[in-house]
């Protein structure tokens, strides 16, 4: 069902992207829910691939994406851990907001 909503290429590269990192980011959401704590190793594993610089402009070392292209992908973040996503959620939309605008 996601695939209709996938629209781009870049849109596909980040879904794989965290595909392929899905394993110890589902991992650690049950610990983390379990212990009522902060999701650092997904935060981790989430900035050696560069994905708090989604929504950052090209310009500044960022993807480029726009807040839609976020979304989805942050979607699926949340499907993995819901902890993980939220946190990063609200920055990644507002950096993208900034420069949407």
């Amino acid at each position: 069902m996601k695939k209709l909503f996938v629209k781009t290429e870049q849109q596909r590269f980040w879904l794989d992207k965290l595909e392929a990192n899905s394993s110890p980011i589902k991992a650690e959401a049950a610990k983390v829910d379990e212990q009522s704590r902060f999701p650092f190793e997904a935060h981790r594993l989430l900035q050696q691939i560069g994905y708090p610089q989604l929504t950052l402009p090209k310009q500044y070392g960022g993807e480029g994406l726009s807040v839609y292209d976020m979304v989805l992908i942050q979607e699926t973040l949340a499907s993995y851990d819901e902890n993980a996503s939220l946190s990063l959620g609200w920055t990644l939309g507002v950096v993208g907001e900034i420069y949407d605008t």
